[in-house]
Formats: C-alpha cells, structure tokens, sequence
C-alpha cells in the first residue's frame, strides 16, 4: 500500500479492494513517530460526552524513520516495520474516533459540555 493511513469510507471500510488483517490484537504496543498506542493508557472516561477524542493522526505518519519510547525519540531504521505501526495507529484512531464521535452525537445531544477537541495521543498520557 502506498498510504497507509487512509480513513474508512462512508461505510467504515478501509481499503476496499485490498486483503486486510480480520484483527488487530491490541495487546502490542504500536508506535510510529509522535504517535503511539497501548490499550492500558486509554483513559477509562473515553466514552463520555465531556471527555476529549484522540488525535487525528498525521497523514505521512509512516514516513517517519523515529519513534517515541519511554519519552526519549529513537530512530527505527526498518522502513516495513514502521509502515505497519503506522497502519496499525491509524487504524485504531480513526475507528476509535469514529465510535466516540457516533456516541457523542446521540448521547450528548443536549450537553453543553460536550468535548469533540482531538488532542489525546493514548501512549504520549
């Protein structure tokens, strides 16, 4: 795949017409750049109106040739490996935020407080 960091069209599919994993096991860490994810530091208050969505993740994400571990940037030298890290991310970001933006819209109609900001990176918390 040329980009690997494509939203899902109008019927949450991604990449139509190309082989896909069925799953994407959560339990690794995925990093690529600034970005990263690890399912034990998603905040357990995602799922509500006031709490804000996660980044929207940058779209030349698998150029990128470092990664973020243990706050220190470190230089990833393996251009395949970074390719699937930042597939695996966006992937993940854009689905979660998917989800969190159909619940807002039909749980937090009438909440003034409702947070559609984009700013958490889940690994960065």
């Amino acid at each position: 795949m040329e980009d690997v960091c494509v939203p899902p069209d109008e019927n949450g599919i991604y990449y139509k017409d190309l082989p896909m994993p069925n799953v994407i096991h959560f339990c690794q860490t995925f990093r690529a750049g600034e970005v990263s994810f690890m399912k034990r530091r998603v905040p357990h208050d995602l799922f509500t109106c006031e709490s804000p969505m996660l980044i929207d993740v940058p779209k030349n994400l698998a150029a990128s040739d470092y990664r973020i571990k243990d706050n220190k940037k470190e230089s990833v030298n393996n251009a395949r490996s970074m390719k699937r890290h930042a597939f695996t991310l966006c992937v993940i970001y854009n689905s979660i935020n998917s989800a969190l933006l159909d619940f807002k819209q039909k749980m937090c109609i009438n909440n003034p407080n409702t947070n559609y900001n984009r700013t958490i990176n889940v690994g960065m918390l």
